[in-house]
């Protein structure tokens, strides 16, 4: 996401610099925007990114930043005389970090919670105008997140869906397999449907966010939720097929039902997303309505 919008909206210095650092995973860089009243609203910010003549000066604190544990530079989301900006800020220096509480799911995202005390950066390092902050790079961005999201989860449903299939064509109940069940059969139907359909869903929202068409916010936000959905309900279905054996701690698909639950919060959870579509549904008949007026 950060290499989206350097690439996007940074300066020529700013992307020579890091973009080839952060392709090759010699510099990591940590997403910040969340922040600890007001999530990820872009109306409650209150971190304070103030120009000083070539520098800037970041103060305010970040929370939940995937991987910030171990970044080397922070794009944080803020605001420059009252206009939502953001700004590619270095590690170290009046830049504190702590761990956040190890989620159930997703452990290796080395969450953090960032304080911002005063931090400085060149003023070049400023990505984007103020007032662009918002509607543009971090929009463009989540859309991103979100696609990337809906993948994974996608691939959970698909990990849940083998095991499941596995586990039904191979567990003997008396003379039978379990997938010898009418039941059982239905529950590996409409997983696998789920599975497909957020599959294909995903692909196509894919191609619309790489060619930047106009509804590819829209499809992402579609793509995460449906794409969370099934993950959630493949694992619950595998879940009860796999019986006793599937609740341990150590099995597949605890992780992966671990994993489901967090797909369906992370860039945007379930209801805000049930939002987002349900906008545009209703603008785009809005939008119909008045055409068929005129």
């Amino acid at each position: 996401m950060v290499c989206h919008a350097l690439r996007r909206w940074a300066v020529r210095e700013t992307r020579d610099a890091f973009l080839p650092e952060l392709a090759t995973g010699r510099v990591l860089a940590a997403f910040a925007l969340t922040e600890t009243t007001g999530g990820a609203d872009a109306g409650a910010l209150t971190t304070r990114i103030d120009r000083e003549g070539d520098t800037l000066r970041v103060t305010g604190v970040k929370r939940w930043l995937s991987f910030g544990q171990i970044a080397d530079a922070y794009l944080v989301f803020g605001l420059t005389e009252g206009l939502d900006s953001c700004a590619l800020v270095d590690a170290g220096g009046a830049v504190r970090v702590e761990p956040e509480p190890r989620t159930a799911g997703l452990r290796a995202a080395r969450l953090a919670r960032v304080a911002f005390d005063g931090a400085t950066a060149p003023a070049a390092r400023v990505v984007g105008r103020p007032g662009t902050g918002i509607p543009f790079v971090a929009t463009s961005c989540l859309t991103l997140g979100r696609l990337c999201v809906a993948a994974g989860a996608a691939g959970i449903a698909q990990a849940a869906l083998d095991l499941a299939v596995g586990h039904a064509a191979t567990r003997s109940t008396g003379d039978r397999v379990l997938g010898d069940h009418q039941l059982v059969r239905g529950l590996l139907a409409d997983a696998a449907l789920a599975t497909e359909s957020a599959t294909h869903y995903v692909r196509s929202a894919a191609q619309e966010v790489e060619n930047r068409t106009p509804t590819a916010a829209v499809t992402a936000a579609r793509a995460k939720l449906l794409a969370s959905r099934a993950a959630s309900s493949v694992t619950a279905a595998a879940s009860r097929l796999l019986g006793a054996e599937g609740q341990t701690e150590n099995h597949p698909l605890a992780r992966l039902a671990a994993a489901a639950r967090v797909h369906e919060v992370i860039e945007g959870p379930t209801e805000v997303l049930q939002d987002v579509v349900a906008t545009a549904l209703l603008r785009d008949q809005g939008a119909a309505g008045k055409g068929k007026q005129r």
